[in-house]
Parts: C-alpha cells; sequence; structure tokens
C-alpha cells in the first residue's frame, strides 16, 4: 500500500508517502481474521490460505502493541473489489513479484518497521 504519513512529511520525506504492507487493528479479531478482513479492504483481494511467519514488538520501550506477520499468495481471480481502504485513507495498492517487493528496503525515507521485517525475512529465505 501506498499511504501518506505526516511523521514521515515532517521529517523529509518530499511527498510524505510510504510503501506498507497490508495491516490493521485486531479488534477483538482473532489475528488470522484480522489479515483476511483487511487484505479485501485494503487491497480488494480475498486470500486463501494464509501462513504466519512470526511475531514481534515494533517498540516495546514505549508501545504494548504485538504485530502478527502473515504470508498470502493470491491471483486475479481473488480481486473481490478495488481495494483503497475506508474513508479518507486514499490508500493506493500494487502489487509485486516477493523479489521486487524489497527493492531498495533500507531506504530510510521509504521504510516503515513492518517492511523491514517482511523483507528481512524474504531475504533470508530467499
Amino acid at each position: 500500500m501506498r499511504q501518506f504519513r505526516v511523521a514521515t512529511w515532517v521529517n523529509g520525506n518530499e511527498d510524505g508517502m510510504l510503501i506498507e504492507t497490508c495491516a490493521g487493528l485486531l479488534d477483538n479479531d482473532e489475528p488470522e481474521a484480522c489479515i483476511r478482513k483487511e487484505a479485501i479492504e485494503e487491497t480488494g483481494y480475498e486470500v486463501g490460505e494464509v501462513r504466519k511467519l512470526f511475531e514481534l514488538y515494533m517498540s516495546p520501550g514505549g508501545v504494548t502493541e504485538l504485530i502478527h506477520f502473515f504470508i498470502a499468495e493470491y491471483s486475479d481471480a481473488q480481486r473481490k473489489n478495488g481495494g483503497g481502504g475506508w474513508m479518507m485513507r486514499r490508500l493506493r495498492s500494487w502489487s509485486c513479484h516477493s523479489a521486487s517487493a524489497c527493492d531498495g528496503w533500507p531506504a530510510a525515507r521509504s521504510a516503515t518497521g513492518k517492511r523491514l521485517s517482511s523483507c528481512s525475512i524474504s531475504t533470508l529465505r530467499g
């Protein structure tokens, strides 16, 4: 997803846009149910089998949020809507092969913890 994040804009990211992974709050859902819901809302794809990769705390010194990382394959046949999120989020959904998803991943101005973690695992697994 490409999404505007004011914190990056304030810190020098010219357009404030970040490339992020699909994500959302659990809202009392189980993690797998949440990622399925967020995938269709944000990307427009209804994913089939999802595989949990790991869980981690992004900033345990100040935040209690535990993040669950999943991976899923999808095809054009699984597209159910145009995605883009809800309300005024103006998400821009795009897809790419796993190798190109991590191109330039160490770049500080475009990095998020979730994206870096996902790319690190992808790179390690080949």
